[in-house]
């Protein structure tokens, strides 16, 4: 295993003021087996001390690679730090808020959702968000009692799996991510023709 390359975006701000950085690293592998499912990971005990649920606790990224006839796992396009309002357009509370997770799988394998568990989120006394949920076949998100919850900043995980044709999961994604919870109105997008769907508008 070769590390080649490890690139620091810092985000509104340089390396002593920035909001928040994003880090890629890339490394490459060779002669794998073809028939292992390799796990791989990336963990720290350095979660922000701000978060309602999971304050200053581990976190571990991680993803199941299986190669077997050119498998590529899913793909989820999902920001890392969602503003997630408490009220409707309307300004009355929005008592669930829901998110369609924008997912795909390279190889058109039927996809399969759930919520991070324990040894994703970092083990320990790690949590989801109180009230989140995710469809195990749509995607679709949902953060119940949201709308009554108390603002902040709350951790959460998602997965993706692929299966096969007996429901087997053959290899996944996980994002961990941060949900801002803000008491501000929603704001309703309709995508114009050109703009596709599986990808991130920001609406200011």
């Amino acid at each position: 295993l070769t590390q080649t390359n490890n690139e620091v975006l810092y985000i509104n701000g340089n390396a002593s003021n920035a909001e928040y950085a994003l880090q890629t690293t890339t490394f490459i592998a060779r002669d794998l087996n073809l028939t292992t499912n390799y796990a791989v990971y990336f963990s720290s005990s350095a979660r922000i001390g701000n978060l309602v649920n999971n304050a200053n606790g581990s976190w571990k990224i991680q993803t199941t690679i299986n190669l077997k006839d050119g498998n590529l796992a899913p793909k989820i396009d999902m920001p890392i730090i969602m503003e997630v309002p408490k009220l409707r357009s309307n300004g009355t509370v929005l008592p669930d808020w829901t998110y369609q997770l924008s997912s795909r799988d390279p190889n058109s394998d039927k996809l399969r959702y759930r919520l991070a568990n324990l040894d994703e989120l970092g083990g320990g006394a790690s949590t989801n968000a109180a009230g989140l949920a995710i469809n195990p076949n749509t995607g679709l998100i949902t953060w119940v009692g949201s709308g009554t919850r108390a603002d902040g900043l709350y951790s959460a995980g998602v997965v993706a799996e692929d299966v096969d044709e007996n429901g087997q999961v053959k290899s996944k994604t996980h994002v961990d991510l941060i949900f801002s919870l803000v008491n501000k109105s929603q704001v309703t997008f309709t995508f114009p023709p050109g703009i596709p769907e599986t990808r991130n508008v920001i609406v200011d």
